[in-house]
């Protein structure tokens, strides 16, 4: 016969285990959908996944092509495909997949913003190709 046991969600052990399931999660569906190492999954807490039809969403992703075509590049932005928002003390770090073209050619790239609108600073912290 099974027993049941009410958890106390106060015991460091439940949250730990909580934490865990949720980090193994996210690694699984960043990475099967991006093998980049700048979306380490299990460093991301709080990360909140992005409504794509969110305008700033865009913004971010355009930003982000932008800033990378200022490297000699001449990638033309096409849209957010994915990504997850955290929140930390030096404002929101984005963390997008965002598809991109150059000529008739189009490709997955992955990007970290930082953003943080008080202080009037985005930046572009990473930019890579995802290779398929």
């Amino acid at each position: 016969m099974n027993h049941a046991t009410f958890l106390n969600l106060n015991d460091p052990l439940v949250n730990e285990i909580g934490n865990f399931a949720v980090n193994e999660y996210n690694k699984q569906v960043f990475f099967s959908d991006c093998p980049c190492v700048i979306f380490s999954c299990a460093s991301l807490n709080h990360a909140t996944f992005l409504n794509l039809n969110d305008p700033l969403v865009n913004e971010i992703g355009n930003f982000a092509v932008n800033e990378y075509n200022k490297q000699g590049n001449k990638l033309k932005f096409e849209k957010v495909v994915d990504g997850v928002s955290e929140t930390t003390s030096q404002g929101t770090n984005y963390r997008i997949t965002l598809s991109a073209s150059y000529g008739s050619t189009s490709k997955n790239y992955a990007a970290i913003v930082l953003d943080n609108p008080i202080q009037h600073i985005r930046k572009l912290m990473n930019f890579a190709p995802i290779k398929a």
